[in-house]
């Protein structure tokens, strides 16, 4: 008998013991992971980083488009890097593309005349 209730003792610890970690976890949970709205400084950021992607990227398609790069402007319609790919684009591949047309065109107009 002695055997039983010393059992049932244990289980019963053992339950009081799962509500307090339950009862501190719950605790810890709702400190740890309670959201803040975000502070105005976080969300001048925020504004900021968007408005200059925004930026780039319609510069950048307006260019692909003119450039009639079709997989360039699908790759900078889907991808959001901030801006550094469609810099990367109007500074680098479309400004070559724009340089090597020239030249051809000048060597059009030399061959021509």
């Amino acid at each position: 008998m002695d055997h039983t209730s010393s059992g049932h003792d244990r289980s019963a610890a053992a339950r009081a013991h799962l509500r307090r970690w339950d009862a501190s976890a719950h605790r810890w949970h709702q400190t740890q992971w309670r959201r803040q709205p975000p502070s105005p400084a976080e969300v001048a950021l925020l504004t900021t980083v968007v408005i200059w992607g925004l930026a780039w990227k319609a510069v950048s398609l307006w260019r692909a488009a003119g450039d009639n790069s079709k997989p360039w402007f699908a790759v900078l319609f889907v991808s959001n890097t901030a801006g550094i790919l469609d810099a990367l684009y109007i500074f680098v591949v479309s400004a070559n593309r724009r340089r090597s047309a020239r030249d051809q065109g000048e060597l059009h107009r030399s061959r021509r005349g």
